[in-house]
């Protein structure tokens, strides 16, 4: 293990903290939350498409059955 950068500030370990003016501003906006209505009329529905690798299948563990790599997704939304 690298103890050389225990005492790092988190700046230089590239870890990225909120200024004091953001966090106070972050709390305001999260406070408000619990005062937020929210009204839904009719549905809404989100199609996932997975387009899958026919050339390559390996077998699941857990149920024995063949399995295919996810290639590429594709998402689409209606809302009647």
């Amino acid at each position: 293990m690298n103890h050389q950068n225990a005492n790092a500030a988190p700046e230089n370990l590239g870890i990225t903290t909120l200024s004091g003016q953001m966090n106070e501003r972050l709390g305001e906006i999260l406070s408000r939350f619990s005062k937020a209505r929210i009204g839904v009329v009719g549905d809404y529905c989100l199609d996932a498409y997975w387009i899958l690798h026919e050339g390559e299948r390996e077998l699941s563990v857990e149920t024995g059955k063949p399995t295919h790599a996810v290639v590429r997704q594709r998402y689409t939304s209606r809302h009647k």
